[in-house]
């Protein structure tokens, strides 16, 4: 029985970082909507019609025709009602119109790979959130101890900063300095 109450601890330490890299994640999605936004509108009907425009048009039919571009999001950026809710896009979708539609150059590593640390551009910021996110997306639920989201945190707390989160809304979600599920003794 007490090995099984350890068992669920540990488990809750699991589900507790998933939890708070969730809201991480959040901040991500916050933080390259608002870079979007630097270029674009953020008015659904406006940015429907900025994005209307020949150019963005050319652009992104483009990436439909090669596949870059699913259908869904296709349909995201111009619904029926031309009223464009960004808050509709993901981060992947997000990132995909910050890179082929707001003229940043691709970062020293270029566009899949995770920037080099002494990077400092927006842009690479932006291309290690997206990284970022995509990685915890796969990471199954179980492996996710204190160790692994101190490195998650660690690596997403320098780009929400650079990219305007404040450091009290990143600070609440620190690892402890020791791992929780060490102090469970078995």
């Amino acid at each position: 029985k007490q090995h099984k109450t350890r068992s669920c601890q540990k488990m809750e330490y699991f589900e507790e970082n998933r939890r708070n890299l969730d809201k991480l994640t959040g901040f991500s999605q916050t933080c390259l909507l608002n870079v979007f936004h630097e270029h674009y509108p953020r008015k659904p009907k406006d940015l429907c019609k900025a994005l209307s425009q020949p150019n963005e048009i050319r652009k992104l039919d483009e990436l439909k025709k090669k596949k870059v571009l699913r259908t869904d999001q296709y349909e995201l950026i111009y619904p029926s009602d031309r009223k464009t809710n960004s808050e509709m896009f993901d981060i992947t979708l997000v990132f995909l119109l910050i890179r082929t539609l707001c003229g940043y150059k691709a970062p020293r590593n270029g566009w899949s790979e995770m920037p080099d640390k002494t990077e400092e551009t927006k842009i690479a910021h932006c291309l290690t959130l997206k990284i970022l996110r995509n990685e915890i997306q796969h990471l199954p639920r179980r492996e996710l101890d204190t160790t692994k989201y101190r490195e998650f945190y660690n690596k997403m707390r320098r780009s929400l900063i650079a990219l305007g989160c404040s450091r009290d809304q990143i600070t609440i979600f620190a690892p402890s300095h020791r791992s929780a599920e060490a102090r469970i003794t078995y």
